[in-house]
């Protein structure tokens, strides 16, 4: 139908400047938490070793494996030094991700940090 439109290609990086939407991909670790910059943010610990997708767009870092939304939250991030300045507010859905392990104590949201910042290095 539009046949005699010609389109050019334009690169990824241009692209994810230009919509401002920064990708990670981390490796869970054996308590269910990923790093990123100074950061530990809680994602499954269902998912020890396996690899998790993250997003920052508009304000909000994204937990995804296998296409499935696990953890959300706010987050502050200085685009031109790329790092995250602050996370907050955790989100996290139920998935059939979870562990099959029986809790020995049920951690409420309390007493259970599922972000930790980790001291910047001199």
């Amino acid at each position: 139908m539009l046949g005699w439109v010609k389109g050019r290609a334009v690169d990824v990086a241009y692209l994810r400047q230009l919509f401002g939407r920064v990708e990670f991909v981390r490796t869970v670790n054996r308590y269910g938490f990923v790093s990123v910059q100074r950061f530990y943010l809680y994602a499954e610990d269902g998912l020890p070793r396996q690899r998790v997708s993250i997003w920052i767009d508009e304000g909000q870092l994204r937990i995804a494996y296998e296409q499935t939304l696990r953890a959300r939250y706010s987050c502050r991030y200085n685009p031109p030094q790329g790092r995250i300045e602050e996370v907050s507010d955790p989100t996290l859905y139920t998935t059939s991700f979870a562990s099959n392990q029986i809790e020995l104590i049920e951690l409420d949201d309390k007493p259970w940090q599922k972000v930790q910042q980790r001291s910047a290095r001199l």
